[in-house]
């Protein structure tokens, strides 16, 4: 009686520690070669929807979907529940070198494992 007890409590802990992320946190892709900051679209259970008049997530339009970031985004997406553990995320990042400016976009569905908390 007293593992299973044991095991219930580890089990219990695991679960209260997970990161969870809310839609418009800032996060951190973990998983690439640059680090991209990017905001949390859609969480667990939300439905997306991407076609050319934007990204909806539960019927309501995101609204800080630029066009240009619009335009790289999978179309047309039908609805789409976000699994478990997974997240939708997007950004675009301006960085200025010489004078020049650069502006990458960047979008993915990814486990919960593969970003962090940045603010």
């Amino acid at each position: 009686m007293h593992a299973l007890v044991r095991i219930v409590a580890v089990l219990l802990l695991m679960v209260q520690s997970q990161v969870v992320y809310q839609r418009g946190d800032v996060v951190r892709v973990k998983s690439e070669a640059e680090s991209r900051m990017v905001t949390v679209v859609a969480v667990p259970g939300d439905r997306v929807r991407i076609d050319d008049t934007g990204v909806y997530v539960n019927g309501a339009l995101v609204t800080w979907i630029s066009p240009e970031l619009l335009a790289r985004l999978a179309k047309p997406w039908d609805p789409e529940i976000i699994p478990v553990d997974h997240y939708f995320v997007a950004g675009e990042q301006r960085t200025e070198v010489a004078g020049r400016v650069s502006v990458s976009r960047y979008w993915a569905l990814t486990g919960a494992e593969n970003l962090e908390r940045v603010r």
